[in-house]
């Protein structure tokens, strides 16, 4: 029990929410949900590609702005409405909408649920939206550009340039609002990393270093539906988290 206190309870209502031991605990149960979530996608046959990571936007947006309303007192801070519970809860949703046959639909409806039912809060910040938009697209595009000189085949693949965008977005956006506007890191690397470096700039690269490799491999493996399912898992962890970021400074 006091094993559970320490690393589990005791920081959910802590600055820091994550540690070693949580940080691989919750990483151990989500990698158990995918497998879960690929035996589902067997037994339903449904293919995993670019058109479901687009069935997946309204969900990613969902979660996100679920968690900001939590950190502005909006919405109550449960098990279910941070991380890692409210990724469980975000996907029951999807889910249901699959089932249903109107991802999108449902993914919408639960969405545009969030501001009627918790209030619209005031908007700023938008040179920085601009900005960060700008930034993301021409990172994204001299990316492609440099894989085809390269000549690295595998990052033509829609899935993969899906999850490296929403890993770029995670990074830069972390970076510049660390930089502009203060904060951070929770996640443990990531907070060594800039602790020890003195820049959050030093996410970039580190973010780079671990995603890219990852990347490549999946490409090449020979289990293609898990491989294509964590593609999408990271694109969904990538867009999350960097949105979660953003809407924060937006709101």
């Amino acid at each position: 029990m006091a094993f559970l206190e320490k690393y589990f309870i005791e920081p959910f209502n802590t600055t820091y929410e994550y540690n070693v031991v949580n940080t691989l605990t919750y990483a151990l149960l989500a990698f158990g949900g995918l497998y879960l979530i690929h035996k589902i996608f067997q037994k339903r046959n449904i293919k995993i590609n670019s058109a479901l990571a687009i069935d997946l936007i309204p969900y990613i947006f969902l979660g996100a702005l679920t968690r900001v309303y939590v950190d502005i007192d909006l919405i109550p801070k449960t098990v279910l409405s941070v991380s890692p519970g409210i990724y469980l809860t975000i996907t029951t949703i999807f889910l249901a909408g699959l089932f249903l046959r109107r991802p999108r639909l449902i993914g919408a409806l639960a969405l545009i649920f969030i501001p009627i039912r918790y209030g619209i809060p005031t908007f700023q910040n938008f040179s920085y939206l601009t900005s960060m938009i700008f930034i993301l697209v021409a990172g994204v595009w001299l990316s492609i550009v440099l894989a085809r000189k390269l000549k690295q085949d595998w990052f033509k693949n829609k899935l993969t340039i899906f999850a490296y965008t929403g890993q770029l977005f995670d990074a830069v956006n972390t970076a510049l609002i660390l930089s502009l506007f203060g904060g951070f890191e929770k996640h443990v690397l990531p907070r060594f990393v800039i602790e020890k470096t003195g820049s959050a700039f030093s996410f970039i690269p580190l973010k780079l270093a671990v995603v890219v490799p990852i990347l490549y491999f999946l490409n090449k493996s020979e289990d293609k539906e898990f491989s294509r399912l964590i593609l999408l898992a990271i694109f969904v962890l990538g867009f999350a988290q960097g949105l979660r970021n953003l809407i924060g400074v937006l709101i």
